[in-house]
């Protein structure tokens, strides 16, 4: 759902499964081939066990490109779970919480070489 007023979106999920554990990954990401190039893409709700995952995949996979979505303002581990990635993906609420006051200001400031930010009906990639 989308506030019309604020453009801020809520999303309804529910989801009883428990969270995929660092060595249940290995395992998936040991089954691919080291050189093949892969796109691995993680969503920042739990950053030490992703940052975990992905410090594995750079070991395990030296091609995979790595991109992360970092969205809820105040989540520790956040900044460094986006250093760690080849591609960030930052939301408005994000990027003003970190007192960034237009998607290009976020994108500067943050210092990704490959960085998106959604700001209501802009769509910016640095």
């Amino acid at each position: 759902m989308r506030s019309e007023a604020s453009g801020s979106r809520t999303l309804v999920n529910y989801n009883d499964l428990l969270e995929m554990t660092e060595d249940e990954f290995g395992n998936i990401a040991r089954g691919f081939n080291p050189d093949q190039e892969t796109w691995w893409h993680f969503e920042g709700r739990i950053p030490d066990t992703i940052q975990s995952c992905i410090r594995l995949l750079r070991n395990v996979l030296p091609k995979a490109t790595i991109s992360v979505e970092i969205e809820k303002p105040g989540r520790e581990g956040l900044p460094e779970l986006a250093a760690e990635a080849d591609v960030v993906f930052y939301s408005r609420s994000w990027a003003e919480s970190r007192g960034h006051k237009t998607p290009e200001q976020c994108l500067r400031a943050e210092g990704h070489q490959k960085a998106y930010v959604s700001w209501k009906d802009i769509r910016l990639l640095l």
